[in-house]
C-alpha cells in the first residue's frame, strides 16, 4: 500500500494540474478552437491523438501505416506550429483524414519549461494537448490511441487491422487498453538514409516496455481534468469498468517506439527540442550507449505491413 504522504502528494498534483488547465484553456479559449477537418457529424471507430514537432519526414509513413493497420481519423497537435509541416499535411486535412491544430509553447511561468525529475509534476504542452482532444473531439471517435510520431501501433497475425483486435477485446467491463512496446535503437546506422524507419531500424532492447502506451473508449474517459499524462487516460468514476494491461494484450497487439534513430536524425532531434517542454530530455551521449545496449534482433513482425505501405508511400 502506498504511503499517506504519497498519496497526499499525487492528489494535491493532480487538484493542481486540473486547476492550472482549466485556467490555460479560458486564457488561450481553446474551447472555441475547434478544427475539426472531417464531416461535422463524422464518428470514427478509432482514432489516434498525438503531438509533434520538427517530425516532417516521418508524417507521411507514420499516417500511412496506421491507415493500413485500420485508423480511421488523426489529431495531430504541431508543438512548432509549422509551416512546413502544415504543407506535408495539406492533402489528409483536406481529405478529412487529419485534424490538424497548432499547439504551440504557452508561455506560462507554471507549464514544464524543460525536461527532468523536477519537472515531472508540472502540466506540459502534451498533457494539455491530450485534455483537448478529449474535450473537444471525442464526440467523433469510439477508441482514441494515445502515441508519438515515432511509435507504431499493429495488430499480431493472424489479425490484420486495430479493429478486429478492439472487437475481440472490448467488453462492458472494459474501458480501456494498454500496450507493451519494443523500443529500438540506432542500428548502427550515422546517417539519415531517409528509407522507411520501420524498415531501416531491426535492432532494439532485449526487454520490454510494459503497459506503455493506451487506448480508451471515449465515453469512459473523463474529460473534466482538461490534460491527461503522456502514457495513460484519467476515467470516469465507474468500480465496474478496468482498463486491461499488456499481459493480455500482447498476444494481439504490439507497439514499435523508434526514439533513437541515426545519429543524423538524433542530432537534429535535439536541436528541435533545445526549448520547450523536452527541452534537455536528449543529449549526444544517448547515442552511442543506444547502439551499444539495443543489440537484439527484432522479429520483424511488423514487416508483413511493410510492402502495402511502401505501395502508399509512392501515391501520396
Amino acid at each position: 500500500m502506498l504511503p499517506f504522504s504519497l498519496i497526499k502528494g499525487i492528489f494535491i498534483k493532480k487538484i493542481r494540474n486540473k486547476w492550472q488547465a482549466r485556467y490555460i484553456r479560458k486564457k488561450y479559449r481553446l474551447d472555441d478552437k475547434d478544427c475539426f477537418s472531417g464531416p461535422g457529424k463524422a464518428y470514427y471507430n478509432i482514432a489516434i491523438a498525438a503531438i509533434f514537432k520538427g517530425e516532417d519526414q516521418y508524417l507521411k509513413e507514420w499516417i500511412e501505416f496506421h491507415r493500413i493497420v485500420g485508423v480511421e481519423h488523426f489529431f495531430l497537435y504541431d508543438n512548432g506550429d509549422s509551416e512546413s509541416s502544415r504543407i506535408i499535411l495539406r492533402p489528409y486535412i483536406d481529405a478529412g483524414i487529419v485534424t490538424y491544430i497548432p499547439f504551440p509553447e504557452f508561455n506560462e511561468k507554471f507549464l514544464r519549461n524543460s525536461y527532468g525529475k523536477r519537472n515531472f509534476n508540472r502540466l506540459s504542452m502534451q498533457n494539455l494537448a491530450m485534455g483537448d482532444c478529449v474535450i473537444n473531439y471525442s464526440s467523433h471517435f469510439n477508441w482514441l490511441i494515445k502515441i508519438d510520431i515515432d511509435e507504431f501501433l499493429y495488430p499480431l497475425p493472424p489479425y490484420e487491422t486495430l479493429a478486429d483486435v478492439f472487437t475481440l477485446l472490448d467488453g462492458k467491463r472494459i474501458n480501456g487498453m494498454a500496450f507493451r512496446a519494443s523500443r529500438f535503437g540506432p542500428s548502427g546506422q550515422e546517417k539519415n538514409s531517409f528509407l522507411p524507419v520501420i524498415e531501416r531500424f531491426t535492432r532494439r532492447y532485449p526487454e520490454y516496455d510494459r503497459n506503455w502506451k493506451v487506448a480508451a473508449k471515449s465515453s469512459c474517459i473523463d474529460s473534466s481534468a482538461g490534460y491527461h499524462t503522456c502514457h495513460h487516460f484519467f476515467y470516469r468514476f465507474n468500480p465496474m469498468k478496468k482498463e486491461i494491461g499488456d499481459e493480455i494484450t500482447s498476444e494481439y497487439i504490439h507497439l514499435n517506439h523508434y526514439y533513437i534513430k541515426s545519429r543524423e536524425e538524433y542530432l537534429a532531434k535535439i536541436e528541435y527540442h533545445s526549448s520547450g517542454h523536452k527541452a534537455g530530455k536528449e543529449n549526444p551521449d544517448k547515442w552511442p550507449k543506444a547502439d551499444r545496449e539495443a543489440s537484439f534482433e527484432d522479429e520483424k513482425k511488423i514487416f508483413r505491413f511493410l510492402g502495402k505501405m511502401k505501395e502508399k508511400l509512392n501515391c501520396v
